[in-house]
Order: C-alpha cells, then structure tokens, then sequence
C-alpha cells in the first residue's frame, strides 16, 4: 500500500510592490510524496490541463485533488487562495512554462506570474502542490507613473534618462527631505552642545508623547526611564530612531529648530 507523506504551511504573507504597499495574502505552500506518482513539468500536458482548470474554472472540483491533498487542504481553502491571487494580479490567462529548458511551470496573471510546483498521479489528480513568491510583471514607466500619481497626498517625481528628463510631475515643488532632517537636528544639538546650552550626560525620562513608531528601538523602552541625551543623539543617528529624534527635537526646542531649517523643510515636524 502507497504511503501519502503530506506536509502542508499555511502562512499569512505580506506581497511587496513597487509602491511600498503591503497587501495580506493567503499564500500555500504545500509539499507532498507519494509514491507513483509523477514530478510535474510543462512537458506533462496534465499538470497544465489540471492547474488550468483549478485556477482557471469558477469552482474547484473535488475530485481533481486526491485524498491525500483533500485531507490537509480542504477545497474551500483552495478555492479562497485561487480568488485571492486573482484579487491581488488580475486576471489569470494560463499556465506557462518556467526555466532555461523549460522544466517548470507558472500560474501567469495579468499582473503577475507565480512559479509553481506540482505532483500528479497515476490517477491524474493533484496530489502536490507548491506556490513560490508571485513575480511581479514589467511595466512601462507611464503605467507605473499613472499608478503612482493615483496615490492619495501629494505626488512629485521626475524621471531622468540619459541626462533628460523624461517625465515630471511637479517638480518645482519644494518637499521635506524625510529623515534627512535629522541631520539638521543633530547639528543643532553639537551646536548647543558648545553653546554650553546643553550638555551630553544631562537625563531626561522618556515620556508617552514623545513615542514614536518606525524606525528604532526606544519606542519599546518603558517611559519614565531616565536617558542621557547623548544616548538620544546616538540613536537617531545611528539608527534614525523616531522615538529618540522626538524627544531631542523637544529637549533642544521646536522653535529653534524650525527657525533654524531651510525653507523648503518648513514646517518641520516631528516623527510623531
């Protein structure tokens, strides 16, 4: 009698694009042998007949997946991460084929391709099944640009090539200049430092309003616990810790830092 060996991870994963969004996906990955059955390749015309129909057809028919696959991946579970992909990369087309020689096989979206793995057997079920990280598909730069100047805020870019520029969007527009600015904080606090307005091993105890999220670690430190400010300043430098960057900019004084900062970085704000 064959023994199915079946392990299957279902994880909750974050899919990264260009735009720097985080969109939750429910990506399978699952990994079984069996033995009999065949390795899938995309010169074996049912592992692409059957992957089609899975994630090409409206509903997933049971009885394409064996026993084995059934019992550790329900084919609701299934059905849930097919819709998911098309959510996430469009429209499926088909399957095609993946490698130098062609020795694996992709699920190809209008936006995406999503190399695959899979095992059929004697049968001509799906016994197997393993979904790699989605491949996001090239795109000319105006499509790209179109997206990005969908994005809610205010969107500035421009796009040099070969020296010229090839596309701009409000590119006079004066920005700030996102962490650069802690450089400018730093250097009021060198500044005071000699001023002797301050001095390095003077404490001050964190406190709530000044906790930040992002980058660091400070936000994690129990507030009311007393930190030297040259700890403060090694932090946001070293590690451009938000948390410790708020708590400099208030010690040293927002007034004279704003008054301080180039035009275009007004009003300079806090991490927080």
């Amino acid at each position: 009698m064959n023994r199915a060996h079946n392990i299957v991870r279902l994880l909750n994963g974050g899919l990264r694009w260009h735009s720097g969004w985080s969109i939750l996906l429910l990506v399978l990955l699952f990994m079984t042998s069996m033995m009999g059955q065949d390795n899938a390749n995309a010169a074996d015309p049912r592992t692409k007949q059957i992957l089609e129909i899975i994630f090409g057809g409206e509903r997933i028919d049971p009885d394409l997946l064996s026993d084995g696959l059934r019992a550790v991946l329900p084919v609701e579970q299934l059905q849930q991460i097919r819709d998911e992909l098309s959510q996430k990369f469009g429209r499926f087309l088909g399957v095609i084929p993946r490698g130098a020689r062609g020795e694996g096989v992709a699920l190809d979206y209008e936006k995406a391709v999503v190399p695959v793995n899979a095992t059929v057997n004697e049968a001509g079920q799906l016994a197997g099944l393993y979904l790699q990280d989605a491949i996001p598909k090239a795109r000319r730069p105006d499509q790209a640009l179109t997206e990005l100047s969908a994005l809610p805020g205010e969107v500035v870019y421009v796009v040099y090539i070969n020296g010229k520029v090839k596309y701009e969007r409000a590119r006079n527009k004066s920005l700030g200049v996102g962490s650069a600015f802690k450089l400018l904080v730093f250097g009021e606090y060198l500044a005071q430092i000699n001023a002797g307005k301050i001095r390095e091993e003077e404490v001050v105890r964190l406190q709530t309003k000044w906790v930040s999220p992002g980058s660091g670690e400070l936000e994690k430190w129990p507030t009311g616990l007393p930190v030297t400010l040259s700890t403060l300043a090694a932090l946001m430098f070293s590690q451009s810790d938000n948390t410790a960057t708020t708590a400099l900019m208030e010690v040293l004084g927002r007034e004279r830092l704003h008054s301080t900062a180039p035009l275009s970085a007004r009003p300079l704000l806090t991490p927080r």
